[in-house]
């Protein structure tokens, strides 16, 4: 039970880890089984789907860093290091919310563009309904007072 005290002492890059294992190990038993077996993958749809992805290019990464070390020039030291992690890290986040606020004020532009050709149409609408309206008035008012 020493293990489940050492679950609470892990950080974030450590829990990311322990779910990439879990994933790839039962992907491994549904590949012997011939079936499916991604756990935490599909959990969340295409949002897990595609961190999950990332981090299982992570992980070959760093299994072709272990295999070809010297055709690798990077020191390991250097690039396990949790500040270069977290300076990395924290520009994938900057950058992400960059392109989620990117693309909101996009799809918020567009909306509003949509909007005001329906409302120009519905002004055209009004307008013109307007303008038969009176014309039926008159019209109606010239055929009753008729003298």
């Amino acid at each position: 039970m020493n293990w489940i005290k050492e679950l609470k002492r892990k950080n974030w890059i450590d829990w990311i880890k322990i779910l990439v294992a879990l994933d790839v190990f039962s992907a491994g038993i549904g590949l012997i089984l011939n079936l499916n077996l991604h756990v935490i993958a599909p959990l969340f749809g295409f949002i897990t789907r595609i961190f999950m992805g990332i981090f299982y290019i992570m992980l070959a990464v760093i299994i072709i860093k272990k295999v070809f070390p010297k055709s690798v020039d990077i020191d390991e030291e250097k690039a396990l290091n949790s500040k270069h992690l977290n300076r990395g890290i924290g520009r994938f986040f900057r950058h992400g919310v960059f392109l989620f606020k990117k693309t909101f004020r996009t799809a918020e532009s567009i909306s509003n563009h949509f909007l005001e050709i329906i409302d120009a149409w519905l002004d055209h609408m009004e307008d013109f309904f307007s303008r038969k309206k009176r014309e039926v008035k008159e019209e109606v008012h010239k055929t009753l007072h008729k003298d």
